[in-house]
């Protein structure tokens, strides 16, 4: 499909092998409270968030309006490719983490009009995430930390039209969206624990509107590996030219996390 985004698949498919298993979640930090007392050193970790997301939505492509709704299933059945990865690094109470996801899949759905009811939509994305925390409360049983940071993303799009003589409409675009959120975690007995992400962006800057809600309930595996199964939220209002996204990426997540 569209080779440009090879070279983002390639970095992330070497974070994935470089560090398997690791934690689902893109910056929600599974940490056990008691056995990580505050010090003047570094903490690291790598990630690989395992998100089974399906997506919904309408695209518009050079004034062609097309809508889907693909679950994780009917993605799985037409996937190209995926590459996933990340890592984190803290500091006593301020923290970063960066994470990316690549996505080469194609679904199909309805458009207006009787000319042209059908379509096949193949889409490449990239998105990369850097965010800074701080950490503004923490007890015994957890902490909330404040979220600054942005979110790239890179799309390209190919509508396949039929029902007519057919015809291949392409466009790609990419743009950045600086967000502001909260992560938290809150321990509910010595093995399981719960965390939650929420952070909202875009404002005009990027898109018009992107909001991430992420959830999740957890368990220790050992003193530095922690897995997690929960779901997350992301949803893209953007527009240019003769380009419009409207859609949301939603699905389970299920996954390990490794610090040192």
């Amino acid at each position: 499909m569209f080779r440009p985004f090879k070279v983002y698949a390639a970095f992330l498919a070497f974070v994935s092998l470089a560090v398997l298993p690791l934690r689902a979640g893109f910056e929600t930090d599974a940490v056990v409270m008691k056995s990580q007392p505050e010090t003047s050193g570094y903490e690291f970790a790598f990630v690989i968030p395992g998100w089974l997301a399906g997506v919904e939505g309408t695209t518009t492509v050079r004034g062609i309006e097309a809508d889907f709704d693909a679950g994780i299933d009917k993605i799985l059945r037409n996937l190209d490719m995926i590459a996933t990865g990340g890592f984190e690094v803290r500091k006593g109470k301020t923290g970063f983490s960066f994470s990316g996801l690549y996505v080469d899949a194609s679904v199909g759905g309805s458009t207006p009009g009787p000319l042209l009811s059908s379509f096949s939509v193949g889409i490449e994305q990239v998105l990369l995430e850097g965010t800074f925390a701080h950490r503004v409360y923490q007890n015994d049983r957890g902490w909330i930390d404040l979220l600054a940071g942005a979110r790239y993303s890179s799309m390209a799009t190919e509508l396949s039209l039929f029902d007519g003589p057919g015809s291949l409409v392409e466009a790609s675009v990419s743009w950045l969206d600086p967000c502001i959120g909260f992560q938290g975690h809150y321990e509910m007995s010595n093995k399981f624990f719960a965390v939650a992400r929420g952070d909202a962006g875009g404002f005009g800057v990027g898109s018009e509107l992107t909001w991430n809600l992420y959830g999740a309930i957890g368990t220790r595996v050992s003193e530095s590996i922690t897995m997690e199964v929960g779901y997350r939220y992301l949803y893209t209002d953007y527009g240019s030219g003769a380009f419009q996204y409207d859609a949301a990426m939603k699905g389970v997540f299920i996954g390990t996390r490794i610090a040192f």
